[in-house]
């Protein structure tokens, strides 16, 4: 079938060998030299015929160009390989599932992609109507000439899948991280577009411990006009505006957010509903605490008898934090140690940390008529217990930086990346000019 399309073509285009075996109408190309059609220049370029290790036999990639028109590459069977030359160009997957000697399916594609550095440029145009492809024979190729309007057309076609209709918006975002968090969504959440809507085009995303007016300034400016944020927008948990809504505060960032065209979505109940626990995980992974997580609970961590005082100062190392705060004896040996990242409440905080299999515990914030006056009471009553206090936005800030990286494997069109909240506070002996 193949040869019976070719030998209606008025020029075929290929390979040094393939041009050799056809003969005819056939015309070679070599690496970066070419031929020019009827105005169109069509340039060779390197490739590779299947994967690493693999390869299939001789193939080449195309450059097509036309004076005002934009360029089309095709990178000649793999992807990653064809593509780097092309820093600036859309890379378009469309020679995969669906043949019966490629595996590769979209995910698969994606994760690659992203691992290359290259998944911001992933763009995934529609099956063609009219057509489909057949797993046995693959696609029947329609016949045609060579020339001007045939790559125009071509050209014309994917534009028009990458319209701004076609592009990603932020209510996709949100419905690609319901699909995949692994747990069922909750109807009363606090999960969902907090500023903005979901109809906004994606540009890029940035994932936050907590989307203050200074996240959200860093991130326009490098073009994440998506903030994903674990800790309200709006001053209070549920970030609604009542009472809000008419300081000057508050008007500045939603304006700025309008200005801007950006939507922020809270990920919080989920995001700690998944198993492993996001935060948990991300603090784990930031404190380089793997191996001394318990089998059991994966918030309580063994360590060898290190003394409070060390213990605590290389916690505020490794977290680079300013106001890290502690309640007990800096001799204590620690040996059990339970995190309680974030807000740390009376109920389980106390009965938490007055369990005799734990030494110390680990919280962001707590009130200090609640946990922490009990943890100095039990210090007082000769208990051998210690309270580590981080603040909120330290304690779970490096669970987000986790966050980017789940979001990379799933979102491909545009780049993804961690911005850091500032920790508010700072020292008289270390004062920090924002």
């Amino acid at each position: 079938m193949g040869r019976q399309a070719l030998s209606k073509a008025r020029t075929l285009v290929t390979t040094v060998g393939g041009a050799g075996r056809l003969g005819g109408n056939a015309i070679r190309v070599e690496p970066w030299k070419g031929v020019e059609i009827d105005s169109v220049r069509i340039t060779g370029t390197p490739a590779r015929h299947g994967p690493e290790g693999k390869d299939s036999g001789p193939v080449t990639g195309f450059v097509l160009t036309a004076e005002g028109e934009p360029d089309i590459t095709n990178s000649g069977d793999t992807l990653l390989v064809g593509a780097r030359p092309f820093p600036n160009a859309v890379v378009v997957p469309v020679h995969f599932e669906g043949w019966r000697h490629h595996s590769e399916c979209r995910e698969q594609i994606n994760l690659a992609s992203a691992n290359a550095g290259l998944g911001h440029r992933l763009k995934w145009a529609p099956f063609a109507t009219g057509y489909a492809p057949n797993r046995e024979m693959g696609v029947k190729i329609a016949a045609m000439n060579v020339n001007r309007r045939s790559v125009l057309l071509a050209g014309a076609s994917l534009t028009a899948a990458f319209s701004q209709d076609n592009r990603l918006k932020a209510g996709d975002v949100v419905e690609r991280i319901r699909k995949n968090v692994g747990v069922d969504w909750r109807s009363e959440t606090v999960d969902k577009i907090v500023a903005g809507s979901a109809d906004v085009p994606v540009k890029g995303i940035a994932t936050t411990m907590m989307a203050t007016l200074e996240v959200l300034q860093r991130a326009a400016a490098a073009g994440r006009n998506m903030v994903i944020t674990h800790e309200p927008t709006f001053y209070n948990h549920q970030d609604s505006n009542d009472g809000l809504v008419n300081t000057d505060v508050y008007q500045f960032k939603a304006k700025f957010i309008q200005d801007h065209g950006m939507a922020v979505f809270r990920f919080h109940d989920h995001w700690h509903a998944r198993h492993p626990d996001g935060i948990n995980a991300g603090m784990t992974a930031e404190l380089g605490w793997e191996k001394n997580a318990d089998a059991g609970n994966p918030r309580l961590f063994k360590f060898s008898g290190i003394p409070l005082a060390e213990f605590a100062a290389g916690i505020q190392s490794r977290l680079k934090a300013q106001a890290v705060r502690v309640i007990g004896d800096p001799r204590l040996p620690v040996n059990r140690v339970l995190a309680s990242w974030g807000y740390v409440s009376q109920g389980p905080g106390i009965a938490n940390l007055a369990r005799p299999d734990v030494d110390v515990m680990i919280g962001g914030e707590a009130r200090e008529w609640e946990v922490i006056e009990y943890a100095g009471d039990a210090v007082a009553a000769g208990k051998k217990k210690g309270f580590i206090v981080l603040g909120h936005i330290v304690s779970e800030q490096a669970g987000m930086k986790h966050c980017a990286d789940w979001l990379k494997t799933l979102i491909s069109e545009v780049p993804v990346e961690f911005i850091a909240a500032r920790e508010p506070f700072w020292r008289p002996d270390h004062p920090v000019t924002l």
